[in-house]
């Protein structure tokens, strides 16, 4: 899913896929059994999403796709009391997580029996 242009290909040779009218996104799968084999014999074909800076979209790409300058000056939590709080219901490991940082985190923790140094 792209917010933007999508182009397939590789080098100097693309094809280029457009949101429909009145639409913003683009869903595609990218492969020569869906788009046409622009270069027989390049495995190295791709698409790439064109994004546009400043947008709710661009905001939300993961920063491993963003250009290095921009990435390295957007300050991104990776971890905090809240986010392990708000997991603490979460599959297997959201439980567990929780426990190993709620003395730290709540205010509200107390010691059980079950509670040891080093565990």
């Amino acid at each position: 899913i792209c917010e933007g242009t999508v182009r397939w290909g590789n080098d100097n040779k693309w094809l280029e896929i457009k949101p429909k009218a009145g639409q913003k996104t683009v869903k595609v799968e990218c492969s020569i059994k869906v788009l046409s084999d622009l270069i027989p014999g390049d495995d190295g074909k791709h698409c790439e999403c064109q994004v546009t800076p400043g947008t709710p979209f661009y905001e939300s790409l993961n920063p491993a796709f963003l250009p290095p300058s921009v990435a390295d000056a957007r300050p991104y939590k990776v971890s905090s009391c809240d986010l392990f709080e708000q997991g603490r219901t979460l599959g297997e490991c959201g439980p567990r997580e929780w426990q190993a940082v709620e003395a730290f985190c709540s205010p509200a923790w107390q010691p059980d029996k079950d509670s040891k140094a080093g565990e």
